[in-house]
Order: C-alpha cells, then structure tokens, then sequence
C-alpha cells in the first residue's frame, strides 16, 4: 500500500504494469495511473481503494507478515521482541519506497526485453543459490543425526 500511497502523493505517472502478450511470457509496459476505461481521471479514492485490496487482500501479506516475520519475532527475547518488530516495519517501508522510487527511475531501463532477461537471470541464480544453501544445511543435520 505503501507505493501506491507514493504514486498518488507524489503524482507519479509513468508506472511499469505487466502485460500478458503470449502464456507464461510477463513484459512491461510503460503506463499511466490516470486514466480509465472511460478515459477519465481516477479519483484519489479510487487509487487508495485499489491499493488497499491489493494490500488486504493479498495472502502473501498475512504468509509473510504473520507467519514468518511473527515466528521469527516470536524466538526473540522478550525485551527486545519490540526492537524487532520497529526493525521490521522500519525495513518494510524502506523496502517499498525503494521500489517505489526505483521502478520510476528504472522504468526506461525497463522498458527493453534484455534488462527483463538479466533480472530473471539474477533471480535464477539468486534461487539456486538459495536451494543449495538449504540443500546443504539439511545435509548437515541428517549426518549429524546419523553420528
């Protein structure tokens, strides 16, 4: 909700919003936020309402922000469980203003397939990195088990 709260401040109009041109193929394409179907402005209304469904309506929020941020904080001693929790909505918000900041600065680099391919490049090898890591760590502890 952040960076659409950023884009309606800030009236911010060129946005990268995915378009579908062939199955399983994601291209972005550059756009604006203030138009709609009938070639009208949105109302600000309108662009909080829709950043609050995105927001609420979204299970990675309550997956990522309940389960794992809570498990996590959770394991933490209890004078510093607050600490934590500042420490992570401080990171959040960082976190997405920077996408909202970066995303209009990296829209025209965007804007060419090649910059797509290196960054699902990097997200291959960021996963695969990733896999490997706990392929390893679950390795450890099953020989540890055995001894």
């Amino acid at each position: 909700m952040t960076s659409a709260m950023f884009v309606e401040v800030m009236n911010a109009e060129p946005i990268i919003e995915p378009t579908r041109s062939a199955p399983g193929s994601c291209r972005s394409q550059a756009s604006t936020l203030d138009v709609n179907s009938m070639g009208q402005g949105l109302s600000r209304g309108s662009v909080l309402a829709q950043a609050a469904a995105f927001t609420f309506l979204n299970p990675h929020v309550y997956l990522d922000a309940v389960l794992l941020v809570g498990s996590i904080g959770a394991q933490q001693p209890a004078p510093l469980q607050g600490w934590f929790a500042a420490g992570a909505s401080t990171a959040s918000l960082l976190w997405f203003s920077a996408l909202g900041f970066g995303a209009r600065w990296l829209a025209p680099w965007f804007a060419k397939p090649r910059a797509w391919q290196v960054l699902d490049a990097l997200i291959g090898v960021t996963m695969w990195v990733l896999s490997a890591l706990l392929v390893r760590h679950v390795w450890a502890g099953l020989s540890n088990q055995i001894k």
